[in-house]
């Protein structure tokens, strides 16, 4: 049976993601590529199985940090929120994604720290208590290799807000 094969912008279709992620995709070899005359195909099985690699093997359920009428980290909730960003670590290194409300600044200092998780960020210092003000939006900060080889989160942090009060 012939192999079914995708084009550029099936994939991106599919994986939700960019021309430019998948072109990088492609140059880490993270995914299998063939050029044909000048254009790339995918083999269909290659990006389901790409698909399936990245997905968590086991179920993660984030522990409950938000009670009903209060917005706010608390103590007791840290180790809980540390094992879990432990455990997303474990399953898919690359990203994790972190959600805020609107108007909360998401943390006052990070701290990265050398661990055993392949030069991922494994330990957060410093977590900020959100205000319980503005809780209308979302947005979500991802933290990539960039983040975990030097940049500086703060200047990250200071185009989110730049960007939430465009929004407003």
């Amino acid at each position: 049976m012939e192999e079914r094969l995708l084009t550029i912008d099936e994939v991106a279709w599919y994986l939700q993601l960019s021309h430019m992620t998948i072109y990088r995709m492609i140059q880490r070899g993270e995914l299998r590529a063939i050029k044909i005359a000048n254009q790339w195909r995918f083999p269909r099985e290659a990006v389901e199985r790409w698909l399936a690699d990245s997905m968590p093997s086991k179920k993660l359920s984030p522990p409950s940090f938000l009670r009903k009428g209060k917005i706010g980290w608390e103590k007791r909730y840290r180790p809980a929120f540390h094992q879990f960003v432990r455990d997303i670590i474990e399953t898919k290194p690359d990203i994790l994604a972190l959600v805020d409300r609107r108007g909360a600044r998401l943390f006052s200092e990070w701290e990265q720290v050398p661990s055993d998780y392949q030069g991922a960020v494994s330990y957060y210092q410093a977590l900020e208590c959100m205000p319980e003000a503005d809780i209308s939006g979302k947005y979500i900060a991802l933290l990539d290799d960039s983040v975990q080889h030097g940049t500086t989160l703060r200047r990250k942090r200071k185009d989110l807000e730049r960007r939430e009060a465009l929004v407003r």
